[in-house]
């Protein structure tokens, strides 16, 4: 897999400078999830709803978000009747295996088949298929937004499966253990390789993007635990489609240089990066980043102020009181009110602007 690697000239400066810049950006974030815990969390779950969002909608799918956001909340407790339903239900139960277990989840052949089986653990139609190697043929199809279908390229025959996904994962774990290569060439390597391999009847997509994230996450690039990489890949879906079909043509032959697919990647995780610093940037400026619960805390005290945590408990009882305190911190913190006596005299009023 290494001669994939032998990219141009110009396609090596480019890989090298976005390298450059994720891994910058990568360090610096390290330091903010230190100390802005309180904004991360809830970073993290617009990304997880937007991931799943995007993952149904790569299938053909047309749930919106607060559909998705249904489905998140009612899987365990509701039949889901629509496929749509289903493939959402799978991925979410499936993307929060790999955020909550990545530090042990390794990357190995049967967890990938554990990990596809979670997958499709919702999905009727693909029952029997689930945790399974494919037994029939399985072009890679690209769909559309449009909702139609074009076949890009043959994958893998069933019979090579086996053979093939297993020498690939050796190839990861060699390169990622000898550090040969950057980690970041060998993920996007292997996402590539396991996309023309096709190893499922249903589901190839969503699980290669999934192994990505989990793979990422192992080695240090912690953003993509608070990134829409699912939806990032949505978003220029076409060229996914073209970098991979442009990519493959020359499959199995020496001329198999997958430039033009690593650009992909790269520019992809590149484009996260720089949403996420724009995010925090803005988080960063008073006023710009509230959630709609401090936003509805911060109003309550600018019509009612002073006002104490006990006249803010009874006014919003809906609010758990330890949530309430850590709200009236962050608001405090980012000048949004202020915090005026101590202990059980302490008072809140708006901030002057």
């Amino acid at each position: 897999m290494n001669n994939r690697l032998n990219f141009d000239f110009d396609t090596t400066q480019a890989v090298i400078r976005k390298i450059g810049a994720i891994d910058g950006f990568n360090s610096r974030w390290e330091a903010t999830v230190q100390k802005e815990s309180v904004y991360l969390k809830d970073l993290r779950r617009i990304a997880l709803l937007k991931n799943t969002w995007a993952a149904t909608k790569m299938t053909g799918g047309n749930l919106n978000e607060a559909e998705v956001e249904w489905v998140i909340k009612s899987a365990k407790k509701n039949r889901l009747e629509s496929r749509e339903e289903q493939i959402a239900a799978g991925y979410y139960e499936t993307l929060n295996i790999v955020l909550n277990q990545y530090k042990t989840l390794q990357t190995t052949e049967q967890n990938i088949l554990t990990l596809h089986d979670q997958l499709l653990q919702f999905d009727e139609q693909e029952r029997l298929q689930k945790g399974q190697y494919k037994t029939e043929a399985n072009p890679l199809y690209a769909i559309y937004p449009d909702g139609t279908k074009r076949e890009l390229f043959k994958t893998a025959d069933p019979k090579q499966v086996n053979n093939d996904l297993k020498t690939a994962i050796a190839w990861l774990k060699q390169v990622l253990e000898q550090k040969t290569i950057h980690p970041l060439l060998a993920i996007g390597a292997f996402q590539y390789e396991f996309l023309c391999i096709h190893p499922f009847q249903s589901g190839n997509g969503r699980l290669s993007r999934l192994l990505t994230i989990l793979l990422s996450l192992q080695n240090g690039y912690t953003f993509m635990y608070s990134a829409a990489f699912e939806q990032a890949i949505e978003n220029k879906r076409l060229d996914y489609f073209k970098a991979l079909r442009n990519s493959q043509k020359h499959r199995g032959t020496e001329k198999e240089i997958i430039g033009e697919w690593m650009l992909f990647f790269l520019e992809t995780l590149e484009s996260l990066t720089m949403q996420l610093d724009e995010k925090y940037r803005k988080w960063q400026t008073p006023g710009n980043y509230l959630s709609e619960r401090q936003k509805k805390v911060k109003e309550y005290i600018g019509k009612h102020q002073p006002v104490k945590a006990g006249d803010l408990q009874k006014a919003l009882p809906e609010i758990l009181l330890s949530n309430l305190r850590k709200d009236l911190q962050y608001l405090v913190n980012a000048k949004e009110i202020e915090k005026i006596g101590t202990l059980k005299s302490t008072i809140y009023i708006a901030a002057e602007k």
